[in-house]
Parts: structure tokens; sequence; C-alpha cells
């Protein structure tokens, strides 16, 4: 079975961007090796943090750990949430249904219809403020969407600063995480590979849109 296909059927979530700790991250983001994830789920192990409580207690060798493999997972749980850390860069988190009611500036007669373009941009405040800026809903007054705004940058929905690009978010965790590259905890491959998993809206990197640098190998010039 693909990893992928295994995601499907034990049901892996997609990771909350904005989440407050890394303890939460489903093991699959972790554990390329399916008979070892499958190890640990038939264990009732499916998050990090409950891993990582047997791996500071020294006790992950009833799971046929070892040193290195140990150091790859550590590896990968770093790499995970500097890609989210990264990610967050330029991003407010998302918007509700209820942080609209909270501004004070909508009407009952405009809140179903601000609350369903919400849900379009997908929880986005600055797209949401565009939409109305373009007169996506009709007579929306200019000065309630001054007062939203003002509200949403109040609250951390929306940020000063420029959205980093996937190049530029790989650049941010290859600086970061050099001693586990530079030590072989992890490769370029799993970064490309943790970056397609995670999927972030504007940032996903999956392998397929990049060459395979293990097949272009023997194409390279040889000195």
């Amino acid at each position: 079975m693909s990893r992928g296909a295994y995601r499907e059927l034990i049901g892996v979530a997609p990771l909350n961007l904005w989440a407050q700790s890394d303890g939460d991250i489903p093991i699959w983001y972790l554990i390329p090796d399916l008979a070892s994830l499958h190890r640990l789920l038939a264990d009732d192990i499916s998050t990090w943090g409950q891993l990582k409580n047997y791996i500071d207690q020294g006790a992950a060798g009833q799971f046929g750990f070892r040193g290195d493999e140990l150091a790859r997972i550590n590896a990968r749980a770093k790499l995970c949430g500097a890609i989210r850390s990264g990610a967050r860069v330029g991003r407010g988190t998302p918007a509700t249904a209820a942080a609209l009611d909270a501004s004070g500036a909508i009407s009952g007669s405009f809140i179903a219809r601000c609350v369903h373009l919400l849900d379009e941009c997908k929880g986005d405040a600055a797209e949401f403020l565009a939409q109305l800026r373009a007169k996506a809903i009709g007579g929306f007054r200019n000065d309630k969407v001054e007062q939203l705004e003002q509200f949403f940058r109040e609250n951390g929905h929306i940020v000063d600063g420029e959205r980093l690009k996937p190049d530029e978010l790989a650049h941010r965790v290859r600086i970061e995480l050099t001693a586990e590259l530079v030590g072989g905890a992890i490769t370029r491959d799993d970064l490309d590979q943790m970056m397609g998993d995670l999927a972030i809206p504007g940032i996903g990197i999956t392998r397929t849109t990049r060459p395979d640098r293990t097949a272009a190998a023997p194409a390279l010039p040889v000195p």
C-alpha cells in the first residue's frame, strides 16, 4: 500500500497551520516506513506527543527503534515544525464567522452573505476584504470595510510582511536544519516530501513538480 493510500485508510487529517503545539502531529507525517508506522498505531501511538514521551523516557526501544532511527524521527518532527513556522510568515490567522460577529461591523442583513463569502475565501481575511472592496456584496459600506480591516489587524487576522514563496521557505528551512542535513538525519528529499505532505495552500511542493535527483544523477557529467 502506498503512503497516500494508507493515509486515507487511517484517516490522517491535514495539519492545522495555526496549532500551538507540534505534539498533535500525526505520526504518519514523521515515519515514512509503513511497517513501523503500523506497529506504533497498533500500540495506540498515533501522535508525535505520545511517541516523544516514550523517546524522552528512553522507552522507544520496545517499538524497535534505535539511535539512528530516533534521530531521523526527531529531525522530521523538527522539519515539520520549521515548515509550518515559515509558512505562517505574512499570514494572519484564519477569520471565522465568530470573528465577523465580534467585529461589530456587520449588520444582521449582511451577516449571512458575509459568512458565505468568508467561507469562499477559506478564512483569508485579506482576500475577504479585497472581495468586499470589489463589491462582491452589493450595498456593503466602505466605512464598514475599514472597520473590519482594523478589527482584523488588531486580532491577528491580517499581518504585515510578504508571504514566503516555496523556494524561499525551502531555503529558510534548510538553514534552520543545517545540522540535521549535514549529519544525514534528513535529506533534501525529506524536505520535498514533507512540503508536499503538508500541502499548505500557496506553499506545498510535490515531488512531481521537481526533477527527481536520483533519476537525474546518471545524466550528470562525470568528471
